[in-house]
């Protein structure tokens, strides 16, 4: 965020994770980890519960902030799914970057593993979720 958030701002963003519409509540937590990481359970739960009644590019943009919060395989891998599985080419394409994410650290580690074969594997799989 640009500028430290005000209190009338975290208060807005906590009742913004209670609106009866799952795209506000998506929007609403994603804003409020941004201010607040200490909601990241608040945050967690909102987007597990939101995710299960919207589209696949809100399935989507809600696992990538529900990752970067929660970094459990499960919490997004249903909706990655969903999301290469969409009839737009630009959910599957945000789809694809967001399944990027947590891979590329491990892989990255993977550099200097002492095992030659590891690190030569490792280096053909980060190159093939790469971007191209």
């Amino acid at each position: 965020m640009r500028d430290t958030p005000t209190a009338q701002t975290f208060e807005a963003l906590r009742v913004a994770v209670r609106d009866p519409e799952p795209k506000v509540r998506i929007y609403a937590a994603r804003a409020l980890v941004a201010a607040d990481p200490g909601a990241r359970d608040v945050v967690a739960q909102t987007l597990r519960d939101a995710m299960a009644r919207v589209d696949a590019e809100l399935q989507v943009r809600a696992a990538r902030v529900l990752w970067q919060t929660t970094h459990a395989p499960t919490d997004v891998l249903g909706a990655y799914e969903t999301g290469l599985g969409a009839s737009n080419k630009y959910v599957r394409f945000e789809a694809m970057d967001a399944i990027r994410e947590p891979l590329r650290p491990a892989l990255e580690r993977l550099k200097d593993d002492p095992d030659r074969e590891v690190r030569r594997r490792g280096e053909v799989t980060l190159a093939a979720v790469a971007p191209r």
